[in-house]
């Protein structure tokens, strides 16, 4: 796939030191690393670029992880298990947005009104003082006919 990066080992090393809990600046002594190159690290692993999205990658993958301890435990019969597995689910949907509702975007199907035109307007505004100056006797004039008065 063309654009996407690949995660080296040492990569990949900063990132699963970020999942087993450190921060990025106890990553980057530990490894002796910038910050910057763990939050590259983190973006390659969330193929993302935000530091949002690396941190929700990072805490899903640790949650992941967590869930699959529960979930072998909660198949052996163990109920607590089975109940702390459901509550991670629930947490990673959250985190991951699967519980939001789908957005709709509701348009409006009906025809649009005729609007009248500026020369419709000019003309109704000129008839109307021409009316008040007039005291009411103005002729009404037809785009049509021109200069003609409509009988």
């Amino acid at each position: 796939m063309a654009g996407v990066e690949i995660i080296t080992a040492n990569e990949r090393e900063l990132v699963e030191a970020r999942i087993a809990g450190l921060s990025r600046s106890q990553v980057a002594r530990r490894f002796n690393v910038s910050t910057a190159a763990v939050r590259a690290a983190e973006r390659k692993f969330a193929e993302d670029a935000s530091d949002l999205e690396c941190e929700r990658a990072i805490v899903g993958e640790q949650l992941s992880r967590i869930a699959q301890v529960f979930y072998n435990k909660a198949r052996d019969g163990e109920a607590r298990a089975a109940e702390l597995y459901c509550e991670i689910c629930r947490r990673r949907s959250e985190l991951l947005g699967l519980n939001a509702p789908r957005a709709l975007r509701i348009e409006d199907q009906r025809p649009a009104e005729q609007q009248p035109s500026s020369i419709d307007r000019i003309e109704a505004a000129l008839a109307r003082i021409a009316a008040e100056h007039d005291g009411g006797a103005a002729e009404e004039t037809s785009a049509d006919d021109g200069d003609k008065p409509l009988n």
